[in-house]
């Protein structure tokens, strides 16, 4: 099991979460629609299990990025995505800045 999504439903994602705001609206309010929306269907046995449901990183409590902030750091969310899931690690698309 993995929780990777595919490099084009990730270019798709991103695409619209950089652009469209009722996508991003939708994406805010149901991801696994969202998902569903840009080519990602989870099979039922995963829905809801760790490392396998991608749905599962993408709720967060803190809001969603602004669009200019998820175009500035495409690759590096992009790559994160389709990476291979790690133990105990989670991806997070709020509105927090990083310290560089």
């Amino acid at each position: 099991m993995s929780n990777n999504l595919s490099p084009k439903v990730v270019d798709a994602l991103l695409d619209k979460l950089s652009s469209d705001d009722d996508f991003r609206a939708l994406f805010q309010k149901n991801p696994r629609a969202a998902l569903r929306q840009v080519g990602h269907v989870t099979p039922e046995e995963d829905r809801d299990v760790r490392g396998a449901d991608p749905v599962l990183c993408c709720y967060n409590l803190h809001g969603l990025a602004d669009k200019e902030t998820i175009k500035q750091g495409r690759s590096r969310i992009h790559a994160a995505l389709v990476a291979p899931p790690k133990p105990q690690a989670v991806f997070d698309l709020c509105a927090t800045q990083s310290k560089a």
